[in-house]
């Protein structure tokens, strides 16, 4: 019976037109010769209702499935659901889905809205990409970013197309689910394990990590400089001033690695007074970067620094350490020399 009623709603429209046909040429018939016509024309009308009866019966098991899901929805308060056509119109919202929409977006959305009169332009061109990248490939997932005023909010969403009996997408079902409080944790723990609490900069752990993943995987014909920069005298500032105005003076080096170098590379404070900066060699093998050390050295006066440049060329074999050392080996000499020349003033003028 169930095959049945399957193949009676698919072929309706098409047995309609066969019968109606048929009843016409029954009524010319009855017109010149009205005998036994008149049965076949009963027969043909019960065909009718009959089938009229089953498309009846079809019709009250969609509503019924349309009011099970709607019932579903309205029963949802946990679960983010939005059920939107190939339009991007509503279909469907659960209780939670609108209370999570007035809340980040200040909008009640409503059953035939689209979703553009809610997004932004720039939030919604990034659904619709979802959306579509969803209709041609099946289910997809994907963490947004959102941004709308001072609010910021990230969500984790699930867009699941669904099918009609040609297996064609009729419509998506959306399910939206708040990860702001896990991806602001998120944040505080990547700060935590590779930031600075003082400077704000990098720390060890992520310039040896930004060795190995961009720098030992970079181009071959890329090239890196290392730089290892110092304070002279650094103690010194401690010991006379206090520890609070040499963390002053780290801060305020640190900004000033931040002004002149953060476009080209990675900025990390090694510890103490002791800085790191993996850039471009092309920013090392030419005027610029000197330029940028003088700028840098001039600002940072009376306070003086040392520094040693290791270039990083293809093939890498060697591990961070061994860039390291070379390049704190020319950093010292630099500090020494630059001893030398403050402690004998007749060096310093022949220079």
């Amino acid at each position: 019976m169930k095959n049945f009623l399957k193949m009676i709603d698919r072929k309706v429209p098409l047995i309609y037109f066969f019968l109606s046909l048929i009843e016409m040429i029954l009524l010319l018939f009855y017109i010149y010769d009205g005998t036994k016509i008149v049965i076949y024309l009963t027969i043909l009308n019960l065909i009718f209702i009959y089938l009229w009866g089953v498309s009846q019966y079809k019709i009250k098991i969609d509503k019924n499935k349309i009011n099970i899901i709607s019932s579903i929805m309205n029963d949802v308060d946990q679960i983010n659901i939005y059920i939107v056509d190939l339009q991007m119109n509503y279909l469907a919202l659960s209780k939670s889905g609108i209370k999570f929409m007035q809340h980040y977006f200040n909008a009640t959305p409503k059953v035939g809205q689209n979703i553009s009169t809610i997004l932004s332009h720039e939030n919604y061109l990034e659904t619709r990409k979802n959306f579509l990248n969803a209709i041609y490939h099946g289910l997809t997932s994907q963490v947004d970013h959102f941004k709308e005023g001072e609010l910021e909010f990230h969500t984790l969403n699930f867009y699941t197309p669904l099918y009609d009996k040609k297996q064609k997408p009729y419509a998506l079902l959306i399910h939206t689910i708040d990860i702001s409080d896990d991806i602001i944790q998120q944040q505080k723990s990547y700060k935590l394990i590779y930031t600075d609490p003082l400077t704000g900069l990098y720390n060890r752990r992520k310039l040896t990590e930004y060795f190995e993943e961009v720098v030992k995987k970079s181009e071959k014909e890329k090239e890196f400089a290392f730089l290892l920069l110092d304070l002279d005298d650094f103690k010194q500032v401690n010991d006379q001033l206090g520890h609070i105005s040499g963390d002053k003076l780290i801060i305020n080096f640190s900004s000033l690695l931040t002004k002149y170098f953060s476009e080209t590379g990675i900025i990390c404070r090694m510890g103490g007074d002791e800085f790191c900066l993996i850039t471009d060699y092309t920013d090392t093998g030419n005027d610029v970067f000197l330029k940028k050390i003088e700028m840098l050295e001039s600002e940072f006066f009376p306070n003086k620094i040392s520094y040693g440049t290791v270039k990083i060329s293809h093939p890498i074999t060697e591990g961070f350490d061994h860039f390291y050392k070379e390049a704190d080996s020319k950093m010292y000499q630099m500090k020494s020399n630059n001893k030398e020349v403050a402690n004998n003033p007749k060096q310093k003028k022949h220079s």
